[in-house]
């Protein structure tokens, strides 16, 4: 009698290194569809088994030893387990729970289950500690896990997120009903219409006026072409093609369509050279501005005062008039002066150095010569060198800053290291550890006679002191230099520690220092050498004894 048998999967072999758990699923699977077909004959269960399982496992079933007779299932289900089992890889196993992640759409559920499923080939200690921490670490919610991170157990956790899984879907489904009531509001609102038939006339005419109007300026546009100005479309290529502009400097437009401002409408002007300069604004308006009669270099002119600008300028023209046939060549400029709010920079043509007089005054100062004959501008220190500028009104400088602690009244409070007054450490001294005097590492030749200096610098502070006398501890130095081409001192004092006893010290909180801290409003901090700010007891500093230089 020919019986029609389900389909299903044969168990591949060589599919990943991770054999052995795959098994499991694949004959769980098998077994489940054995108990659904209604059979329990043993010899049935094998022939299936070995169907089912597909030509490799076949294979390696007839390779293996002692499997039993025909009728013999769990014979066949053991030898099978026991060859595929010592290929579980537990640590790959591990990796693929830590890679987990909730993913979009997943319920907080489902994920637990995969994790759970994930976990039992993991042969973790704790399962449920372990898919605890991935579930905090790997959820899509931050607010559950700010919740969880409360020290909660698992069952708590899930218990969370699965309430504020519940309240953000009904919170979301709550806020789209009053969004489609408030559109519908809005709708009603502008399909009102006017009561008198005039008004509604009048509107439909000032619809149609306006529609006529923006179709005929956009057939306008559409036969202009925005880079020379022309009839569009070309007949053959774009006549600005290649071309470049007279206002702008770039390609490709001519000057009558040019949407870059021109450097003689230039409004505000800001000179940059690198990060690390400030930026500094100049106005040219159409309004008359301060102007001043100046000598340069024997030749007067009118340039404009401005308390803004921090370079001064001069035109190609003006430069031309002053400097025709004298000896006196432009150098390439080596910042950039850019109009405000544009990437493009002003055409300069180069710097001069020149000789500036006004009235009974005069000093040198840098001119930059700009293409065109945009004007000329006299920047704000050449403007105050002169006398031409001076400001009356100037904001004050705030008596609290650091800036001006540290620069008047109390300025000796801001230099050198400085001392914590009335304070003296007392170290725990160990009295059964032996002392010991470690022997001295030279110091290379080419260093010595900075760190003689440093050493001198450091007893001239009062931070080290020489000891000539014999001394039970001693330690050596490291010498670390310095980008500065200084050198810094260190002290190995790891066998020094050891008879050091360990204090125990509460480290105060957050909140504490905030307390303490409360209404202060200037802070002091050495952050340079904050070790030496501290004075030792004197029967204790044997202990920090350190070897000389050379000795």
């Amino acid at each position: 009698m020919a019986v029609l048998l389900p389909t299903f999967p044969a168990f591949q072999v060589h599919l990943d290194g991770n054999v052995g758990p795959r098994w499991k699923k694949w004959l769980a699977r098998l077994e489940n569809l054995i108990v659904g077909m209604g059979i329990e004959d043993a010899k049935q269960k094998r022939a299936l088994l070995l169907h089912y399982s597909g030509p490799e496992v076949d294979e390696i079933f007839d390779t293996l030893e002692d499997t039993g007779e025909d009728k013999d299932y769990k014979k066949a289900v053991e030898k099978l387990t026991a060859h595929f089992n010592p290929q579980v890889n537990t640590t790959y196993e591990v990796y693929n729970f830590r890679k987990a992640q909730q993913n979009e759409g997943e319920s907080f559920d489902s994920f637990h289950t995969r994790l759970r499923t994930l976990a039992k080939t993991c042969e973790f200690a704790d399962a449920d500690k372990e898919i605890k921490e991935q579930l905090i670490l790997s959820c899509k919610s931050n607010a559950l896990r700010r919740k969880a991170l409360r020290d909660l157990d698992l069952t708590a956790v899930l218990k969370a997120g699965r309430a504020l899984e519940l309240s953000e879907t009904q919170a979301k489904e709550v806020e789209s009903d009053k969004t489609t009531v408030n559109v519908v509001n809005d709708k009603k609102k502008s399909e009102k219409r006017p009561k008198k038939g005039k008004g509604r006339r009048r509107e439909q005419h000032s619809e149609s006026r306006s529609g006529s109007h923006k179709e005929s300026r956009k057939s306008d546009e559409a036969i202009k072409c925005r880079n020379y100005g022309g009839a569009y479309p070309h007949k053959d290529s774009c006549p600005a093609r290649n071309k470049k502009c007279t206002s702008c400097g770039k390609l490709n437009h001519f000057a009558k369509v040019c949407r870059t401002a021109p450097p003689d409408s230039v409004k505000r002007v800001t000179e940059e050279e690198g990060t690390d300069d400030d930026d500094y604004v100049y106005a040219v308006g159409e309004k008359k501005q301060p102007m001043s009669r100046l000598e340069i270099d024997g030749e007067y002119l009118e340039m404009m005062l401005d308390s803004g600008a921090s370079v001064n300028l001069i035109d190609e023209v003006t430069y031309e008039r002053i400097y025709k046939g004298k000896a006196k060549t432009l150098e390439q400029a080596k910042r950039r002066i850019f109009s405000y709010g544009s990437p493009t920079p002003l055409p300069l043509l180069g710097t001069i150095q020149a000789k500036i007089t006004a009235k009974s005054n005069s000093t040198s100062a840098t001119l930059h010569v700009v293409k065109g004959s945009s004007g000329n501008l006299l920047g704000y220190d050449t403007a105050q060198r002169l006398g031409l500028l001076q400001i009356v009104n100037q904001v004050g400088t705030d008596k609290t800053s650091p800036q001006y602690l540290a620069s008047g009244e109390f300025k000796n409070l801001f230099g050198g290291i400085g001392k914590v007054k009335g304070k003296v450490v007392k170290l725990h001294i160990d009295p059964d550890v032996q002392p010991k005097q470690q022997p001295h590492r030279r110091i290379p030749f080419h260093v010595r006679q900075d760190v003689e200096k440093e050493l001198e610098r450091l007893e001239n502070l009062d931070i080290i002191e020489k000891v000539t006398g014999p001394t039970p501890w001693v330690s050596p130095i490291v010498v670390v230099p310095k980008s500065s081409g200084q050198v810094r001192l260190c002290v190995d004092m790891r066998e020094a520690n050891k008879a050091v006893k360990r204090e125990k010290h509460l480290m105060p909180t957050i909140d504490d220092l905030v307390a303490d801290l409360n209404g202060a409003t200037v802070f002091r901090a050495n952050w340079t050498s904050p070790p030496d700010t501290i004075n030792l007891s004197l029967n204790q500093r044997v202990v920090t004894s350190r070897h000389s230089a050379l000795t």
